[in-house]
């Protein structure tokens, strides 16, 4: 208690000077506003923005090991599979993809015209100095990969075309996204498809910064409408919407001291900020109201600051401390998300206690002209029946604890479905698909067993593999002979200049590599997907004694392997860190367990509903939902055991206390879980980002349930850890 009352007491004279200088602060936040809306536009077309989800894997898994690799070694940073339409002989087709090989920063290109180029191998190994080396070519099977008839039964029929592309940009970079424009404006008169990680990044940027300011629009006029419910005036919300904004505005802006955001955090942060912080400035607006009862405005927000200044830190720090915890996921993209989020409830902090005094300075007489009657419902019945029934009320969630707990453990997951694929897809959109779905390994020449036609062969015993592309796929030679003929062609393989051929191989350490495409047919993430990764990386392992794999597949499966103890941690850690603050403020460690599990139960239910509903959860929302949740509905219990620490000095007994305090925090609780409800939910109807829209969806399912449990389950558990003040001969309910 002393700490807080020194605390308000510097507040005292820190309003002061708020007040005081609220001109110069004005100033200062008008050219901060102007700035940041700079910064944002800069931040995005300065390619800081990533929207290659593959990137925040940890560094030890095979995915993170296989890009690293590939980069430095093959070139294979950014990709594109092409599947254009085109005539059985297409001169114009020809034309067009010459020109696409001399695009600024491609690498390596490969399509059916360069077959040539491998035939004319077998005549360069006629040659009398190449006779020790026995070698066949055999490029049919490449052939029919690379040039398809749509329709085999039409002898008119057109073919799809297959070109394979690698450029020296990373997938997440506007010179990567160039490249993809440059791919459909010389094809803008036929039909054709693209695949691949970067199309799959450009399609994710472009759609989620679309919908970007949207559904910070409609979020905006969702949580209008309730703040038009829950407060007293037409003008409040104006006021309160406007604080935030700006908050929301300098967070988008302020990104530029990162060097990197990745695009889930740049566009969900915006509406969790705007949810999650409302509290804040309600908590100032009713304190002002309270001092203008009886103040001037300039008094009355003087003296607002100091008594709402602990409520809105602690609300703070323990939504905070709940978006902490994901800086310790192994999947990088939490620590992501944790600095921009906490940065935002940071900036929304700063912002109510320095400008939105100011405003309501400012705004004081229109507050007052636009007034009207709050339209919230009396709580007091609802609270009467939980404290009488508290007994069975307590022995349910008790009871429910456990199969919600089992329930939750048991949901399915999905990884890297960000968007839904269109109902009308050409047939080069999905054979594109398809190609998008291939996994891209570098092998040694060198086999442990067997031999790679051995390897080719095991690879597709399974039904989704299709096809195996290499150069062992086309050529008939023994990996000895391949590495002499490799160095009978000296350092032209190496530096890529061979062709076709030359992007297959290169020279790491001593040791020749080579790269399979090995095509995955169908969803990546079914029922037989787990089966198939499972096949590919044990007949790799088999072959070889190092192997660098890349692709859809092999990222879906290493996402899947840290998601469990990614939870787990998260939770752990999120619990810990709200459980230490809540203790301290409430200076009672078991009554912030008891609310701290209250809200986990909540957690566990809210995950639940997927598994009875047989849903699949985005493991990001699965990780993630605990601490959010959990930081941003703490604050409804904090509140709860706030009031009852007050009113049981004054009624009679730990009941009526009970029932006081839970009716008197019902509107306040009720306005912060609708606010987060409106703002989650305006995302639900604009976005077609499938990450999003869940994460969004299910906090909103989460801020509902932790509302419930709050309301109807902690008035009970209150009445049974707090004893009333007052002596006990006058308590007056039975």
């Amino acid at each position: 208690m002393a700490i807080v009352k020194k605390l308000r007491e510097k507040m005292n004279r820190f309003s002061n000077l708020i007040i005081k200088y609220r001109k110069i602060i004005l100033i200062m936040t008008a050219v901060i506003f102007a700035l940041s809306a700079f910064g944002i536009y800069y931040f995005i077309y300065d390619d800081r923005i990533n929207s290659d989800m593959l990137e925040y894997l940890p560094p030890d898994t095979p995915t993170s090991e296989g890009i690293e690799f590939l980069k430095k070694h093959f070139g294979v940073k950014g990709d594109a599979f092409v599947v254009v339409e085109g005539e059985k002989e297409d001169a114009e087709l020809e034309q067009s993809v010459e020109r696409l090989k001399k695009i600024k920063g491609l690498s390596q290109f490969f399509w059916v015209g360069d077959l040539k180029e491998i035939k004319a191998i077998e005549d360069l190994l006629a040659l009398p100095i190449f006779s020790n080396v026995n070698v066949k070519i055999e490029t049919q099977g490449l052939y029919d990969y690379l040039k398809q008839p749509i329709n085999p039964q039409d002898p008119n029929t057109k073919y799809n075309y297959v070109i394979l592309m690698l450029f020296d940009y990373s997938p997440s970079t506007q010179e990567a996204f160039q490249v993809i424009n440059t791919v459909y404006k010389e094809f803008s008169n036929r039909n054709v498809g693209v695949a691949g990680m970067t199309a799959m990044a450009k399609q994710v940027m472009e759609e989620t910064m679309a919908e970007l300011i949207y559904y910070i629009v409609f979020a905006v006029l969702c949580v209008s409408v309730i703040l038009l419910i829950a407060t007293s005036s037409y003008f409040e919300p104006l006021i309160l919407i406007s604080t935030l904004l700006i908050s929301v505005i300098v967070n988008l802006g302020t990104n530029l001291i990162f060097p990197s955001v990745s695009i889930i955090s740049f566009a969900s942060s915006s509406v969790l900020q705007l949810g999650i912080a409302m509290d804040y400035a309600i908590f100032f607006m009713h304190a002002y109201k309270e001092q203008r009862k009886l103040l001037e405005p300039i008094d009355a927000a003087k003296s607002a600051i100091p008594k709402v200044f602990v409520a809105i830190l602690a609300s703070s720090l323990t939504t905070m401390g709940g978006f902490a915890a994901l800086a310790f996921m192994n999947f990088r993209l939490g620590a992501d998300l944790t600095k921009v989020v906490t940065k935002g409830i940071l900036l929304s902090f700063l912002t109510v206690v320095f400008l939105q005094p100011i405003f309501v300075i400012i705004f004081d007489k229109a507050l007052t002209k636009t007034a009207h009657k709050e339209l919230m419902i009396n709580f007091e019945k609802v609270s009467t029946f939980t404290v009488k029934w508290r007994k069975v009320i307590i022995a349910i969630a008790i009871l429910a604890i456990i199969p919600a707990y089992i329930m939750q453990s048991n949901v399915d997951f999905s990884y890297l479905k960000i968007y839904k694929e269109p109902y009308n897809m050409t047939p080069q959109e999905m054979r594109a698909k398809e190609l998008g779905n291939q996994v891209i390994t570098a092998v040694p020449l060198k086999t442990k067993e067997g031999g790679h036609k051995d390897y080719i062969a095991e690879l597709i015993t399974d039904d989704k593999i299709t096809n195996v592309i290499g150069a062992y796929s086309v050529m008939d030679i023994s990996p000895k002979n391949m590495e002499k003929l490799l160095n009978l062609f000296g350092d032209g393989f190496q530096e890529g200049k061979m062709g076709a051929m030359g992007t297959l191989f290169r020279k790491v350490d001593g040791e020749w590599y080579t790269l399979y495409l090995i095509e995955i047919e169908g969803d990546t993430e079914d029922e037989k997907a787990s089966r198939t990764h499972s096949h590919l990386v044990k007949t790799t392992n088999k072959y070889f004694e190092k192997n660098y794999p890349l692709g859809i597949l092999t990222g879906t499966f290493d996402m899947a392997a840290i998601t469990p103890s990614d939870f787990l941690k998260v939770s752990a850690i999120s619990v810990l860190i709200i459980l230490i603050i809540m203790s301290i403020l409430l200076k009672s460690f078991w009554e912030s367990l008891v609310m701290v599990v209250l809200i986990e139960l909540a957690i566990w239910l809210n995950i639940s509903l997927n598994f009875i509903f047989s849903a699949n959860m985005n493991f990001m929302v699965y990780i993630i939902i605990g601490s959010v949740q959990l930081g941003c509905t703490v604050d409804y219990a904090i509140l709860m055991a706030t009031r009852f620490e007050q009113a049981k000095s004054q009624y009679p007994d730990t009941k009526t206390a009970a029932i006081k305090a839970s009716a008197s925090v019902f509107p306040a609780i009720t306005a912060s879980a609708s606010i987060i409800m409106a703002a989650c939910l305006a995302v639900i109807f604009v976005t077609n980002n499938l990450l999003v829209r869940e994460m969004a969806f299910v906090l909103a399912r989460g801020a509902f349930i932790s509302y419930v449990l709050v309301s109807i389950v902690l008035p009970p558990l209150l009445v049974y850890f707090k004893k009333s003040n007052r002596p006990k001969k006058k308590e007056n309910l039975a």
